[in-house]
């Protein structure tokens, strides 16, 4: 079987959502089968590198490279149809797209993960034109994919209230964890970290983009009723600065001033780790979420998670976190002080944390997946 799979997403440094999914994927698919050929599709101009190309010296995996611009793509493919997925990759059995977008195809099966359907669940905390793109993207999606790959079961529950998606087509898969989420053996990595992003205390973390529906408004807000008593704790904000993150110094200016709110852009896979492991609270308040892996890696590295009680957060995180009203400040507040003062309830959350993390693995991902590919031949 020849299984096509539109890789554009890796070839980054600094991954996202997207891209981790991606990579992880592939690369614990490739490690379990060798029995089905890979053709993996890249396309990039200007952005990607050739470097970050995931390679791997097994005889199933064949790279397709294109320096194609991506507008000029998406024309070719979305909004003219004149090329199809099959003209780039040659004929291939199964198509997986491991993110919300369906190229034309002709005959070939076809797969496509969604891993939230923010766009159309708060379309108000996102750009209108990006509403519209998406809303039009999963609409196509519905009516052509065979199969459709949901991270979570709450994302499943969405995509069947907000369309006409037949049930039988839609399958949960899990993401994983990668195992190097661990907890911290080794103080010196943590202090020479902590040297680097300007921590100077103990600190509450938060990892991913400044979009409005991370909530991240609400949370510096209850994490400044916490400094009167705590007077040395840092908020850390992790994520490239031109993920929304200006306007969030601009509102807690003085916050940035008094070296309380640290915000450290872009934090490397190897760094990553050192970064959590190191933390008082993982906190992820968010309004809305597709899965939230900052939560699982946080709890595989033993940290307590502080996290909202809606959307896909409770199926993830279940009694292994304190769960908050994202729309209230003081709860979030009062979910931030009890994990950092309470000793009993921190202890426990990391504990169960630890055996919670152990439910997600790419290699269970990537079985289910594999089972997907050979029901729909």
């Amino acid at each position: 079987m020849r299984i096509g799979f539109l890789a554009d997403k890796i070839p980054y440094q600094n991954r996202r959502g997207w891209g981790v999914y991606s990579y992880q994927l592939l690369k614990a698919i490739l490690s379990i089968d060798q029995e089905n050929i890979y053709r993996c599709f890249y396309a990039f101009f200007r952005k990607g590198n050739r470097r970050f190309i995931f390679n791997d010296p097994v005889a199933n995996l064949e790279n397709c490279v294109w320096t194609l611009p991506g507008r000029l793509l998406k024309l070719l493919w979305e909004d003219w149809k004149i090329m199809a997925a099959e003209d780039f990759l040659g004929p291939v059995d199964v198509l997986h797209s491991p993110y919300e977008f369906l190229p034309k195809t002709r005959r070939t099966k076809t797969v496509v993960t969604v891993h939230d359907v923010t766009f159309l669940k708060h379309p108000d905390y996102l750009d209108p034109s990006f509403v519209r793109l998406y809303s039009r993207r999963i609409k196509h999606i519905v009516n052509k994919a065979d199969k459709i790959i949901v991270d979570s079961q709450n994302t499943q529950k969405e995509l069947l209230e907000f369309t006409n998606a037949s049930p039988d087509r839609v399958s949960v898969i899990h993401p994983g964890v990668d195992p190097r989420f661990a907890p911290l053996k080794d103080d010196i990595k943590l202090r020479d970290l902590k040297r680097r992003f300007g921590i100077s205390g103990p600190y509450i973390l938060f990892v991913g983009a400044a979009d409005k529906d991370k909530n991240l408004n609400r949370l510096a807000e209850a994490f400044s009723r916490l400094i009167p008593k705590h007077d040395h704790l840092q908020l850390v904000f992790a994520g490239s600065l031109d993920w929304g993150y200006q306007s969030l110094q601009e509102k807690f200016v003085s916050l940035c001033e008094k070296n309380k709110l640290i915000l450290t852009g872009f934090v490397n896979e190897m760094d990553l780790p050192v970064l959590y492991s190191g933390a008082q609270v993982l906190a992820i308040p968010s309004i809305h979420e597709g899965f939230g892996l900052p939560a699982v890696e946080a709890m595989a590295c033993g940290v307590p998670v502080l996290s909202s009680n809606t959307s896909s957060l409770p199926e993830i995180v279940e009694d292994a976190a304190v769960q908050v009203d994202p729309y209230d400040v003081d709860h979030i507040a009062e979910g931030l002080r009890s994990l950092i003062e309470d000793k009993d309830i921190h202890l426990n959350c990391a504990k169960k944390g630890l055996e919670r993390a152990k439910s997600f693995s790419w290699e269970n991902t990537a079985r289910q997946t594999i089972k997907i590919y050979k029901e729909l031949l």
